[in-house]
């Protein structure tokens, strides 16, 4: 099992080991899966937009081990945790997977492989490490690190009467400006391409290192929050106030729901 963990850090940077499971393409396969195959479960190889990477990592890896081949399985994004769970539970899980940060990995770490000492080098180069650590040990590489940002649609702007050349420099002017951009057009002021409906998790990542001291930050990531503090309220508020509909004149209700 040691050797099928080095494997995985040489495969793709990210991706995790699972201890004592079996091949996921085959269901009564014997717990630590197929000899000579690594099963690996994620949410985005099926994407065609990752299709080269996918491609470009077989073969590296293919170069490096032959003899062993590597089945990509991707699964439904929006069931990915559930059916992890499911198939870590029953003991029928992938050899390798791809995890979130945070919460994530830390609720299913006493079940996977740590990679410390395969890892060392890798540390050198990509941030977010400790969004992949339980207790001091590593139990996965970061690949991509994600941002979000926010564009906006100058049309609409110019139908509201609102400078879109000269946008909000501060987050009153945004809300303000929403508000005048939804009862002026009557468009809803925040949309995102999230189906799966969790876009207070994305929320929270992308605005909680500028609302959270360093250490409160550091704290949260390791999982030790403090739900009443301040800056912890505050982060709440502002989805609350990018979410809920306000009053406009007339009586009217303009919403800036998502």
């Amino acid at each position: 099992m040691k050797q099928r963990t080095l494997w995985s850090a040489i495969l793709v940077a990210g991706l995790v080991v699972l201890a004592g499971c079996g091949s996921a393409s085959d269901p009564d396969a014997a717990s630590g899966g197929s000899k000579g195959k690594l099963v690996v479960w994620d949410g985005k190889s099926g994407d065609a937009t990752a299709s080269s990477y996918v491609k470009k990592a077989k073969a590296d890896f293919a170069e490096r081990h032959p003899g062993v081949t590597v089945e990509f399985v991707a699964q439904p994004f929006e069931q990915y945790y559930t059916l992890l769970g499911a198939a870590i539970q029953a003991g029928k899980g992938p050899d390798v997977m791809l995890f979130n940060g945070g919460g994530q990995i830390r609720d299913r770490a006493d079940s996977l492989l740590p990679l410390d000492e395969y890892v060392r080098d890798d540390r050198k180069r990509p941030a977010g490490w400790e969004a992949f650590t339980e207790d001091g040990t590593t139990y996965a590489a970061p690949v991509t690190l994600q941002g979000h940002p926010i564009h906006y649609n100058k049309s609409l702007y110019r139908k509201a009467g609102l400078e879109p050349e000269q946008p909000a420099t501060s987050w009153n002017e945004f809300v303000a400006d929403c508000r005048t951009l939804t009862r002026s057009t009557g468009a809803g002021c925040f949309a995102q391409g999230n189906k799966e409906g969790i876009g207070i998790q994305f929320f929270l990542s992308g605005l909680g290192s500028g609302v959270l001291s360093p250490q409160e930050y550091d704290d949260w990531i390791a999982g030790e929050r403090d739900w009443s503090s301040p800056a912890v309220k505050r982060v709440f508020s502002l989805w609350r106030e990018a979410n809920v509909s306000t009053r406009c004149s007339a009586g009217t209700t303009c919403s800036s729901r998502c």
